[in-house]
């Protein structure tokens, strides 16, 4: 009798465990899906706009006929987004052809969180009074540029083809998709086939968890940090993008340039070819125009500022331009002039250029057109 109330405890124990378990993951489950809904996180605006077509070339594209409103995280911002029947983004000065200014780029360039009329290629547009397609994608690197323009210039003559260089991940995507850059052929999926891959945790919890993407977020708070990392939630692994902006030499930098180097200067023999003005436009990181959000960085990864300069790709870039003769422009003076007084060009939450800082742009790139035309 005994053993079997003694049984009967621990089943009962047993099974109070288990629906403690079961609550606690349906009230995590729950409040990840509210914060989803109510925060908008992890953000879901790119994926409404991008689609993958195996048939294309680069695959990845905004899909075609677009005619939506999008919210970003933390619903920072609104914003109206409308593609052309090929899948570009709308500028407000359109043709179906022979368009004056090509650009091409990836989210910085395509504009989130911004009217299609207020990005720098739409800005242009109405500076110059003049036609231009917004080629940029979310998520694109130099490779996905080349091989837009030249599918771009098979067809057309524009007299400006505008490459805006993005720091921040551009020479490491460059690298990371080195093997991407030649295509087989016409069509064919830009995808691994047959590749096994391990199930990675934390991807999966940046793509679906608003309780991770909110504690991620939050390690701008110190205390928060500090937390995070005594739990072992989070490392000081610094980003692999960091490396190009180390001092020095550093073999996997190098690495990176290189790769990064052979696709600028393929570009730009395509478009002397094409008889187009070739230019290259330096899109900053944030961290390379505000000196609080460095700070955050360095809190955030516990960096050694010593041996990072934030100017670094900057240098790396003008020395291939001059070498090369190629037109280049960096933006990171005029952005962090506008910073210093006052006037935010980035959102306050999210990373990418706002409105302001699209217009800087636009009317910074305006006067350097301007001048190579006096």
């Amino acid at each position: 009798m005994f053993l079997l109330e003694k049984n009967r405890f621990r089943m009962k124990a047993l099974l109070n465990v288990f629906l403690c378990a079961a609550v606690l993951i349906l009230t995590l489950v729950g409040a990840d899906f509210l914060l989803q809904w109510y925060l908008k996180i992890p953000g879901q605006e790119i994926k409404q706009a991008c689609t993958l077509d195996p048939t294309l070339i680069p695959s990845k594209r905004l899909k075609k006929n677009l005619n939506i409103d999008l919210a970003g995280v933390f619903n920072e911002y609104r914003y109206h987004v409308t593609t052309n029947q090929a899948g570009f983004r709308q500028t407000g000065s359109d043709a179906t052809e022979n368009h004056d200014f090509v650009f091409l780029g990836d989210s910085q360039t395509f504009g989130v969180g911004v009217n299609d009329d207020q990005t720098f290629a739409g800005q242009t547009g109405k500076l110059f009074k003049q036609s231009v397609l917004n080629t940029a994608c979310p998520g694109y690197n130099n490779i996905e540029e080349l091989q837009i323009a030249k599918q771009i210039l098979k067809t057309e003559r524009p007299k400006y083809l505008i490459l805006a260089f993005f720091a921040g991940n551009d020479p490491f995507e460059n690298y990371n998709n080195r093997s991407k850059r030649e295509p087989v052929a016409q069509g064919a999926s830009l995808q691994p086939k047959n590749q096994k891959t391990s199930f990675d945790l934390k991807s999966f919890l940046i793509k679906k968890s608003a309780i991770y993407n909110l504690s991620i977020r939050l390690r701008q708070f110190e205390v928060i940090n500090q937390l995070l990392f005594k739990l072992k939630v989070v490392n000081d692994v610094p980003p692999p993008e960091l490396i190009v902006f180390k001092k020095g030499n550093d073999t996997q930098k190098e690495a990176f340039f290189k790769v990064t180097r052979d696709i600028l200067l393929e570009l730009n023999q395509l478009a002397l070819a094409s008889g187009t003005h070739f230019m290259i436009v330096f899109i900053p990181d944030r961290f390379q125009v505000e000196d609080d959000y460095w700070s955050q960085w360095v809190k955030k990864y516990r960096l050694d500022p010593n041996i990072y300069d934030r100017l670094e790709p900057n240098r790396w870039l003008t020395t291939v331009a001059a070498e090369n003769q190629i037109d280049f422009l960096d933006f990171t003076p005029f952005l962090h002039n506008q910073s210093i007084r006052g006037t935010q060009v980035y959102w306050a939450i999210d990373s990418h250029l706002n409105a302001d800082g699209h217009l800087t742009i636009a009317n910074a790139l305006a006067g350097h057109i301007e001048k190579l035309k006096s």
